[in-house]
């Protein structure tokens, strides 16, 4: 291999890092304490080229203090949809990335790789408070839509009515609520 050509694994790094720096994390860090960096494995042979890395956040998750903040039960929302006749369903992709870090823990996140040393400003989903604070993130948003004709799971919005009038009229209101939030 020339001097000037990069490792497939070096330009895995470099794209992961591109597509970091669009989101605007992670961030260069002079953290004393790192988070590993490992290549995901995958059994479909169609992504063997694609790997993509992960961080290890174990020996974080090991110490860490749980939120106790839980998950909602799929069972209690189900007995929501009973009268239900119409849904919708959002999903919010990579909403997560909107909910920081508390300022002082970023060095907690810190992690390496070849391309150097970083460190996110926002929630990563490899915490293992990071779904229980996204849930309570999102049923903050949506408290007084709740148990009337939203239900949330992490990312997921589900909106259901009894008629099609009244669902266009909460989608809407839903639709409102994202656009008030996001412009916060």
């Amino acid at each position: 291999m020339e001097n000037n050509e990069c490792s497939p694994e070096e330009k895995e790094y470099k794209k992961e890092r591109e597509t970091a720096k669009a989101r605007a994390s992670p961030h260069p860090s002079k953290a004393r304490v790192t988070q590993r960096t490992l290549p995901q494995e995958y059994d479909d042979l169609r992504e063997v080229f694609s790997n993509r890395f992960s961080t290890d956040y174990q020996g974080l998750n090991a110490f860490m203090v749980h939120y106790p903040y839980s998950l909602p039960l799929v069972r209690a929302a189900l007995e929501q949809l009973r009268e239900a006749q119409v849904f919708s369903m959002l999903d919010l992709c990579s909403a997560h990335s909107l909910v920081r870090i508390r300022e002082g823990d970023e060095w907690k996140t810190a992690f390496h790789n070849m391309s150097g040393h970083y460190k996110y400003l926002v929630m990563p989903y490899g915490l293992s408070n990071a779904p229980r604070v996204f849930q309570a993130f999102i049923n903050e948003i949506f408290k007084d839509l709740i148990n009337n004709y939203v239900i949330t799971y992490i990312d997921n919005i589900l909106i259901y009515s009894t008629s099609y009038g009244n669902h266009i009229h909460h989608v809407r209101t839903v639709l409102t609520w994202l656009l008030q939030r996001n412009s916060t």
